[in-house]
């Protein structure tokens, strides 16, 4: 992914959280999921561990905002095209 593409992804996903209130959890993990993908989630011991504590979210979490934000997080790591909420 390049610079230019994460940017723009990066500003499609604020405007989603922004004007999708219902969902905002959702575009919440998701501009995470894309920040950690871009940038890298092996980066230290430190990044592995909350990327797995991220990606179990999306069935371990506490109660449905957090759930939301950890399917957000899985389909903004797993790549752009993979955006629409569950």
């Amino acid at each position: 992914m390049t610079e230019t593409e994460f940017k723009y992804y990066m500003m499609a996903a604020k405007a989603f959280s922004a004007t999708r209130v219902a969902e905002r959890g959702y575009w919440v993990g998701w501009q995470h999921g894309l920040h950690v993908r871009y940038y890298g989630a092996t980066r230290t011991s430190e990044c592995v561990e909350e990327h797995k504590v991220w990606m179990l979210l999306h069935e371990e979490g506490e109660d449905a905002a957090q759930r939301a934000q950890g399917r957000g997080y899985r389909a903004g790591f797993c790549g752009p095209l993979a955006v629409l909420p569950s």
